[in-house]
């Protein structure tokens, strides 16, 4: 009778939390995630909490801490986490997903993609995976693979238009450009953005509607008139059709903003070098020569050859 005493005292200490750690939970965690305090969850989880939790509640342990780390900014110490939860729940989609998506994020694609082919070996529809996978692909120049993973990942995920965007700019690199055209209306109709508009405006000029892709640029710019990139574009198309009359202008105003754009220069120079206007194309040619940035170089290059050929380098 004693023994039985006994053991019933010992389970009753288990419910009630007295044995060490079986009484820790991951709702208080959880609820600090929830409201955004991702510092109290970092310090709840971090205080051993997380060894105390056992199962379902320590994966969700990782989870949350390696989330909260995340949105703190913290990567190194999400990726630490992410990982080691791994190790301990291999076959846990979160935590395999949100370790797959950090590394893709930072550019470690080679150790990122087995896992994504991982989850998907555990959950062949899952979106995350499929979208992870599709980037890669993308960014590889495996244009087929990269669009069968936008299909799937868009049949969860139809609501999103940054990946209806993604799935248009496959579609015109994989020269679909009815598919680019209806992914890019499909990513509007969901949110007017200058992204969405840039898009359409593409699929419909690689479609040899030029005048149609020209109005969208022209109306993308007026509602985003803050978007230097679009005013670059209109001027730029238009000088490549050969309309130096409106290309002129464009370039023109773009160059009397602040720190103007290098491509600004060069589309000037090469309408005042159809107007035989030398002298000023080659002061605009050196003077994108001269630019300095990542966006620039492809056009300083482009002009030091340019006037090497004018002979006035």
């Amino acid at each position: 009778m004693k023994a039985v005493f006994l053991l019933a005292c010992l389970c009753a200490a288990a419910r009630a939390g007295w044995l060490s750690g079986e009484a820790a939970s991951i709702d208080g965690p959880r609820q600090l995630f929830q409201a955004g305090r991702y510092e109290k969850v970092v310090g709840a989880l971090g205080d051993g909490l997380l060894q105390k939790l056992r199962g379902a509640d320590q994966q969700d342990g990782y989870y949350y801490l390696g989330l909260s780390y995340e949105r703190l900014g913290r990567l190194d110490k999400a990726l630490g986490v992410y990982q080691l939860g791994v190790k301990l729940f291999p076959r846990d989609i979160n935590l395999l997903t949100q370790l797959a998506m950090l590394l893709h994020t930072s550019g470690l694609e080679e150790q990122a993609e087995p896992l994504f082919q991982k989850v998907l070996a555990i959950h062949p529809n899952n979106a995350a995976a499929h979208l992870g996978l599709a980037q890669i692909d993308h960014s590889l120049g495996f244009l087929d693979l990269s669009v069968a993973h936008y299909q799937k990942a868009l049949e969860t995920m139809g609501d999103n238009p940054a990946v209806w965007r993604e799935y248009s700019e496959v579609s015109l690199d994989r020269r679909d450009y009815a598919t680019a055209e209806q992914a890019a209306r499909r990513a509007l109709a969901l949110s007017s953005d200058p992204d969405g508009m840039l898009d359409l405006a593409r699929a419909l000029r690689a479609s040899g509607r030029l005048d149609q892709a020209i109005a969208t640029l022209d109306l993308a710019a007026q509602r985003f008139p803050r978007r230097r990139d679009l005013s670059l574009a209109r001027a730029l198309w238009r000088l490549e059709e050969g309309r130096y009359d409106e290309a002129l202008p464009l370039a023109q105003a773009l160059l009397a903003a602040p720190d103007p754009p290098a491509l600004a220069y060069w589309i000037r120079a090469r309408v005042e070098l159809k107007r035989d206007g030398y002298q000023a194309a080659v002061a605009d040619l050196r003077s994108a020569a001269a630019s300095e940035g990542d966006d620039s170089s492809f056009v300083a290059a482009a002009s030091e050859k340019l006037l090497a050929l004018l002979g006035a380098r």
